[in-house]
C-alpha cells in the first residue's frame, strides 16, 4: 500500500481526513513511482580503470608531459594534474569522458564552460578546452535546441499590381 493517511472516524469537529482515499499498489505504474538512482561510482570506476590502463601504455609520453604540464604521481602509479586523472591521447576515451559529463541524463547537455567545470575535478588532458568545444559544437541535441540569436529574414519583395486585373 502507498501514500496517504487512513480515514479517521469522525470524532467531533475534525474533518481533515474526510476526502482522503487509500489506493492499492496495483493502481500505480512502477516506472513513475519508484526512484531510480544514477550510479556514478560504477560508471566512474570503470572509466577510471580504462584511463589508468591507457596510462600504463603511454608511460614515456607521460614522463615527457610531467614537467611541462605539472603532472604528478599521487598514488605512485598513476599520473594526475592536481587531483584530476590524466587522460591519454585516445580520442575514444576522451569522447567517453566528455559524453559522461555532457550527454548523460543527469548532465543535461551543459554548455562548454559548464561541461569543462564538471570534467576538470576528475579528468584532465592537454588542449582539453578545444576538444570539449569541438565535441559540443558537433552535438546534434545541442544544435537542435540552441536558440538562433541572428535569424535570417526573407528578402522583401514588393507586391506589384498586375495590369488589367
Amino acid at each position: 500500500m502507498r501514500i496517504q493517511k487512513k480515514k479517521k472516524k469522525k470524532e467531533g469537529p475534525n474533518e481533515i481526513n474526510e476526502d482522503v482515499t487509500v489506493w492499492l499498489d496495483q493502481y500505480f505504474c512502477d516506472q513513475h513511482t519508484s526512484i531510480h538512482v544514477f550510479d556514478m561510482d560504477s560508471i566512474g570506476d570503470n572509466l577510471d580503470s580504462r584511463v589508468k590502463l591507457a596510462q600504463y601504455q603511454e608511460q614515456s609520453k607521460l614522463k615527457q608531459w610531467a614537467p611541462v604540464h605539472n603532472l604528478s604521481l599521487l598514488d605512485s602509479t598513476h599520473w594526475y594534474h592536481g587531483m584530476a586523472l590524466v587522460v591519454m591521447a585516445d580520442n575514444d576515451l576522451r569522447r567517453e569522458v566528455t559524453s559522461l559529463f555532457h550527454d548523460h541524463k543527469t548532465a543535461g547537455h551543459a554548455r562548454i564552460t559548464k561541461t569543462l567545470q564538471l570534467i576538470l575535478p576528475y579528468y584532465w588532458w592537454p588542449r582539453m578546452k578545444i576538444f570539449v568545444t569541438e565535441y559540443i559544437k558537433g552535438c546534434a541535441t545541442c544544435q537542435m535546441t540552441k536558440v538562433n540569436t541572428h535569424p535570417t529574414h526573407p528578402p522583401m519583395f514588393p507586391i506589384t499590381p498586375t495590369e488589367n486585373a
